[in-house]
């Protein structure tokens, strides 16, 4: 009987899935199944998603497979699952011990790498920066949300944005981000944004898309680029962190950029690159997106099978 193994990228919004079989070849994708953050959801419905995409690929599998393996990689996990985290996603859907839970990022990563030596810098409407040294060992620099960091992200170019220009508006000064975050909002006058930044709708995520606006509509300010610039050096300096605790061999490192802000913003991305010179890194496109990787490692780590 031949093994297959299933990865699955859970994240906040929606989950995306890959079957591969004992070679690494993909079998069968899945692209819209439901989130699989059991904090942001009741469980009962956060396995239900997780119960719905495995029979899907399950149906699709011969009578002479077996699901050896499958990882999953969670936003609701900040490394490796506890037992407890592991049986609040999994418990009644699949053998505990055919299933290895961790976080999203580290799937992301050992996509990125194919499950090799590498650095991973992922600035979205969140940052974290994650990497595999020479020893196989993870590491994580960031990841704490919101609240307690996400420093270079999306959402912390934006709320730097508005205390910017909140000053601003106090000061009488800097009036291109304010008429520009005004016309975001869709306001005639900054104190008009206030009962929507806090009203229960404005998401994380929404917020932070004010960061692109900006980037789109002040390409040549000198205060927004300061604050790009600003996240750009954030964002540097959770790379060197990480690379300080990690143990890379000598020469240069794969460095893998992921997320809007990384991807798009090219004042972040210079200004993250400027401060990296101590170090030898070479950018590289990621080789599988993240829940391909995640077959991958539960091809490894359940089968045995390098990547």
């Amino acid at each position: 009987m031949a093994n297959v193994y299933l990865g699955i990228d859970g994240g906040a919004t929606q989950a995306r899935a890959a079957l591969v079989d004992e070679e690494g070849h993909v079998l069968k994708e899945i692209t819209e199944g439901g989130p699989l953050n059991f904090y942001a959801g009741a469980d009962e419905e956060v396995r239900g998603h997780l119960a719905a995409l495995l029979k899907e690929m399950e149906s699709s599998c011969s009578p002479s497979t077996c699901l050896a393996g499958m990882v999953v990689g969670s936003a609701a996990v900040l490394e490796t699952a506890t037992p407890r985290e592991t049986a609040r996603l999994c418990q009644g859907v699949i053998d505990l011990e055919r299933v290895l839970v961790v976080s999203d990022c580290l799937t992301a990563l050992y996509g990125a790498g194919a499950g090799e030596m590498g650095v991973l810098a992922i600035s979205g409407t969140g940052s974290v920066v994650v990497g595999r040294d020479g020893d196989a060992d993870f590491h994580r620099v960031g990841g704490w949300g919101h609240v307690m960091g996400d420093e270079g992200s999306a959402y912390w170019i934006a709320t730097r944005a508005l205390a910017r220009a909140t000053r601003g508006a106090d000061a009488q000064e800097d009036l291109a981000l304010i008429e520009a975050v005004c016309r975001w909002f869709e306001v005639s006058q900054l104190a008009d944004i206030i009962p929507l930044v806090y009203a229960a709708s404005m998401s994380k995520a929404r917020l932070a898309g004010l960061a692109a606006y900006l980037a789109e509509e002040l390409p040549d300010d000198a205060l927004t680029k300061e604050l790009f610039g600003e996240a750009g050096r954030m964002l540097a300096s959770q790379i060197v962190c990480l690379m300080k605790v990690a143990n890379f061999p000598q020469g240069p490192v794969p460095l893998y950029l992921c997320g809007s802000v990384l991807e798009k913003n090219v004042v972040v991305k210079s200004a993250m690159r400027d401060q990296l010179t101590e170090f030898r890194f070479e950018v590289e496109p990621a080789k599988h997106p993240p829940h391909v990787g995640a077959a991958l490692w539960a091809r490894q780590h359940f089968g045995g099978r390098r990547s």
